[in-house]
C-alpha cells in the first residue's frame, strides 16, 4: 500500500468537483462546456492520443457514441 500525501480539503472538494461536472457535462453531451473546464492549450490523454486545446477535445468527444454514463468512485487526491 502507498502512503498518500496530506491535501486541503478546499482541494480535495474542488478535484471531486471537477471530476464530477466532468462526468455530468460529457454524459450530457455537452462536449464545448466539459471542453472549458481546460486550459486554452489543456492537453487530454486518451486512447495514447494526445489532444492539445479545447477544440481538438471538444471535437474528440464529439466521436463517443450515445450513450454514455459515468460513474465515479473511489476519487483519492494526493
Amino acid at each position: 500500500m502507498t502512503a498518500t500525501k496530506e491535501v486541503a480539503v478546499e482541494t480535495d472538494l474542488s478535484v471531486r468537483w471537477l471530476i464530477a461536472r466532468w462526468a455530468q457535462l460529457v454524459d450530457d453531451r455537452d462536449f464545448e462546456a466539459a471542453a472549458a473546464l481546460f486550459a486554452e492549450d489543456g492537453r487530454f490523454r486518451i486512447l495514447e492520443e494526445d489532444l492539445v486545446g479545447r477544440p481538438a477535445i471538444s471535437d474528440w468527444l464529439t466521436t463517443i457514441p450515445e450513450p454514455i454514463f459515468h460513474h465515479v468512485t473511489n476519487v483519492v487526491v494526493s
